[in-house]
């Protein structure tokens, strides 16, 4: 920080070549300057906190650990020879900088739409993974003794696209996977219930129901469709994930051919924690049904825009948005449904979800961007909480690779101001934490047009 302080007043004290642009200079060295304020008060707060340091630190040990799984599937390791996964200075500064607003709802930057600016490849989504471990392993440890035990959906990660959801599914899953590793060598600390992450798209990335996986599993074994589960590996071994590894469950654990309460997936690994033998009957802690993921309620949402648009027409995705009347250990229940004797009750139900990622934000515009900017309202009022009579909101990050108008796109989004990382220096290409090199090659780009004509 020290460091990037000392470039800011290089910032400043540069000639520049009109007195025009002094103006424009003093935006930036403040908006610079801001960042700067922002990583100091979530260091400060490390010290202050503990309990915001000990969820720091379980949130650094998990991505480490996922870094390390994911990297066993590698062909070109990274991590050979004794090298360990580290923070990029960007991506550390970045979850350094909302550390506090994550933390305190009533925290002025939870109004703030932090837009993550960073070329294609540099570590964007590790940075904001890095902030979606720090809410969700937060959560718990507050939720601890308390009646909704932490649970409940935390993070809604959110993309355009249906292909690029699919991708960044596995490497959210493997976060997830690291987390429950932690809390099952940890529950006193984070709860008996497990992390998990699900799949929240359209029907023809996933099912909507228990009774498609299993008709799909029936169409699959005659050789007609493809895997209903979304993931061709285990996020955690990268073993093949098979056809008999998928099982359709009864209310008891009980394989089924009917009355489905639940699909597991296990790993084919004997090795893997998330095998058969060793997931004590879980599976792997990804929920990609539809009519699961409303019982068990994720920890953690991976969808796509248009599928918010489902909302007004179902009722279960209340309990998305911590619309429950009751939980028992597997599964959680809402004004829709009759909860059993055991269950337990919440007369406040569960806290809605803290922080909301748009990623490649650049591609809602146009009349999609019209169509998300009328459900960002609803989406908006049903995430804002009331603490002591005072309106609590959602935290929003967003992140892109081609940064447009971005400034009145968010506005028009979110309704919320926009706040730039890494902030931009006087020079282009510069900004402290990434900088241009003009006079040595880049990536070279090789593009091949497929159609051709006779």
């Amino acid at each position: 920080v020290d460091e990037y302080a000392n470039w800011i007043e290089e910032q400043r004290s540069q000639p520049l070549e009109r007195e025009a642009l002094e103006k424009t200079r003093d935006d930036l060295i403040h908006k610079a300057d801001r960042c700067k304020q922002r990583i100091r008060e979530g260091i400060e707060l490390l010290s202050k906190d503990p309990q915001v340091l000990r969820a720091f630190q379980l949130a650094n040990m998990a991505m480490h650990v996922s870094a390390l799984q994911t990297d066993k599937t590698r062909e070109d390791k990274r991590y050979a020879g004794g090298i360990q996964p580290e923070w990029r200075p960007f991506q550390l500064a970045f979850v350094l900088m909302n550390l506090a607003s994550a933390a305190d709802s009533g925290h002025a930057d939870r109004r703030l739409a932090d837009l993550i600016y960073f070329p294609t490849g540099g570590g964007k989504t590790e940075a904001y993974l890095g902030l979606i471990a720090v809410v969700l392993v937060l959560r718990r440890m507050r939720g601890k003794g308390q009646p909704d035990e932490g649970r409940g959906v935390a993070v809604i990660l959110r993309y355009t696209l249906r292909l690029l959801t699919l991708d960044q599914l596995g490497r959210a899953a493997t976060l997830i996977c690291a987390l429950e590793e932690l809390r099952r060598k940890n529950p006193n600390e984070l709860g008996n219930a497990r992390f998990t992450v699900g799949l929240w798209v359209g029907k023809t990335a996933s099912a909507n129901r228990l009774k498609e996986v299993h008709q799909e599993l029936q169409d699959y074994t005659s050789g007609k469709k493809n895997s209903p589960f979304p993931l061709t590996t285990c996020p955690w071994c990268g073993e093949a994930i098979k056809i008999q590894n998928i099982k359709m469950l009864d209310k008891d654990g009980k394989l089924t051919k009917k009355n489905f309460a639940r699909a597991v997936v296990y790993c084919d690994g004997k090795a893997c924690v998330f095998s058969e033998a060793k997931a004590e009957g879980l599976g792997l802690p990804v929920l990609f049904v539809d009519e699961q993921i409303y019982q068990e309620v994720p920890s953690f949402i991976v969808g796509t825009v248009d599928k918010f648009a489902m909302m007004p027409w179902r009722a279960e995705a209340g309990m998305l948005f911590g619309q429950v009347t009751h939980i028992d250990n597997n599964r959680a229940y809402g004004v829709m449904h009759e909860a059993p004797s055991g269950a337990k009750p919440l007369s406040e139900g569960l806290l809605p979800p803290e922080l909301i990622i748009q990623d490649e934000l650049h591609l809602i515009s146009g009349p999609l961007g019209t169509m998300v900017g009328l459900y960002e309202a609803a989406v908006d009022y049903l995430c804002e909480r009331s603490v002591a009579g005072q309106s609590r909101p959602s935290k929003i990050v967003c992140s892109t690779a081609t940064a447009r108008r971005a400034r009145e796109q968010i506005q028009s989004l979110f309704g919320r101001q926009m706040n730039l990382f890494p902030a931009r220096g006087i020079t282009d290409g510069d900004n402290f934490f990434s900088r241009v090199e003009y006079e040595k090659p880049g990536r070279l780009y090789v593009g091949v047009a497929a159609p051709g004509r006779a």
